[in-house]
């Protein structure tokens, strides 16, 4: 059981989200993997009808986790990730935390909507930026069975290390990989840049590969969902968690 997942690391070049979807397509085709991942907020807000119009442009990838986008609806505005395959929504999540840090959590309603996927034997959910500082978030996935968390992100330069940390050590404290893509060419609203900085890393806290600063890119590697399996059984902390009897999904309230 296993899944090549491919992490895209693209350039802001087009304020145009259509423009900017494909341009995210033809970055990633130009590798050939079971799943690509994209950052979060690589396009601005749109309705949910104009965002699923913007991502038929990634029907020919297959297996897509679109990223992150902010979605207008009704009287509120939600952080959600889509999961496509051959460019159909097949499933979809929501950041439940959003930053109070950027001033995110001003104007960003709380999500509440938790999704995994399947493909090729191996288990996958999803954690929006920083929803993967929430350790509950994470233990979450890894309670519902997850081999692989795709963190779609937005991270500024200032903050990768931390970044890669985080991720480091969600991977290795939950027995799972971790994926996570970054954008290139974007900017905070207080000024700080966001250039790059994605990675993969696998139960033992390895990294697999890695996407450096400035430029766009494509970094690939193999999920096997047994080193999951090999990594709890040598090390045990899902099973120690598990003997507090925390449901996860029921503590954040969380909708599958």
């Amino acid at each position: 059981m296993s899944l090549r997942v491919a992490v895209v690391q693209p350039r802001y070049r087009y304020g145009d989200p259509y423009k900017q979807a494909r341009h995210l397509s033809d970055l990633a085709s130009t590798a050939s993997a079971d799943l690509y991942l994209f950052p979060e907020n690589w396009a601005d807000a749109l309705t949910a009808k104009e965002a699923l119009t913007v991502l038929g442009a990634f029907s020919e990838l297959g297996l897509v986790v679109a990223g992150a986008l902010y979605i207008r609806e009704h009287d509120r505005v939600v952080s959600r990730s889509y999961v496509l395959d051959g460019g159909r929504m097949v499933n979809y999540c929501e950041k439940m935390f959003p930053s109070r840090a950027v001033g995110e959590a001003d104007f960003l309603s709380r999500g509440s909507k938790a999704c995994l996927v399947e493909r090729n034997g191996v288990v996958m959910g999803v954690a929006i930026c920083v929803d993967l500082l929430m350790p509950e978030v994470a233990r979450m996935y890894a309670q519902m069975g997850a081999h692989l968390l795709l963190n779609p992100a937005n991270i500024s330069v200032d903050r990768v290390p931390l970044w890669r940390a985080l991720v480091t050590v969600r991977a290795f404290e939950n027995h799972l990989y971790v994926a996570s893509a970054n954008n290139v060419g974007k900017r905070y609203r207080d000024g700080r840049d966001v250039d790059g900085g994605s990675a993969i890393v696998d139960p033992h806290g390895n990294v697999l590969a890695e996407a450096g600063p400035g430029r766009e890119a494509v970094i690939e590697a193999v999920i096997h969902a047994y080193e999951c399996v090999r990594a709890r059984e040598r090390r045990g902390f899902l099973d120690h968690v598990g003997s507090l009897g925390i449901d996860y999904p029921r503590l954040l309230n969380a909708d599958k």
